[in-house]
């Protein structure tokens, strides 16, 4: 299904039909941590390699005003994304449309987001709908939509954790996926 090499750190090579649109929609939301912690410049490289040349202004635009926006929520709006940990876990997905050159794939994920000078740590369940086009001989994105939940409650006498406990763990590789025992930063 892929990915069989990446550029610019984003996942490259799926396979063309519903289970590479499946993994290529996973990766994309699995890689939002990483995008976000990027600096400018390269973060518009991942963009540019992520999203269908029609798609990766306008993502790039709502990643740059949502990125502002968190920094304003956490109260520091000079807070840098790399001084923030950031990791979006897919738990489940499916992909609700396929044909030919397009395909929309529905992700069910966990994102958690901490500092370790700024406040408690938060999280947001969230499902996010991916539009993939088979552009250049792979899926890229070309429309990217997210809902709040479906969400659990958290489990009764749960302690929250700290900023700095929730940013070490979240900075760990992912457990599985295209990055899966590689090196430092989890996304």
């Amino acid at each position: 299904d892929g990915p069989t090499y990446t550029v610019h750190g984003v996942p490259r090579g799926w396979a063309p039909g519903r289970r590479g649109a499946r993994a290529a929609g996973v990766s994309a939301v699995a890689l939002t941590g990483e995008i976000a912690r990027a600096g400018f410049i390269t973060r518009g490289d991942m963009i540019d390699v992520l999203a269908t040349r029609r798609f990766a202004p306008e993502l790039a635009g709502t990643t740059e005003r949502q990125l502002a926006e968190l920094a304003d929520a956490l109260g520091e709006v000079a807070l840098l994304p790399p001084a923030v940990s950031w990791a979006e876990v897919p738990l489940t997905a499916r992909v609700e449309e396929a044909g030919g050159d397009r395909a929309r794939v529905e992700v069910w994920s966990v994102l958690v987001v901490a500092s370790p000078e700024v406040g408690l740590p938060r999280q947001a369940w969230r499902t996010v709908t991916v539009d993939l086009v088979w552009e250049g001989g792979d899926w890229r994105v070309d429309g990217w939509a997210a809902t709040p939940g479906p969400t659990p409650a958290l489990a009764a006498a749960v302690a929250v954790s700290g900023g700095d406990e929730v940013a070490t763990v979240a900075e760990w590789p992912p457990a599985s996926g295209p990055s899966a025992g590689g090196g430092g930063g989890g996304g």
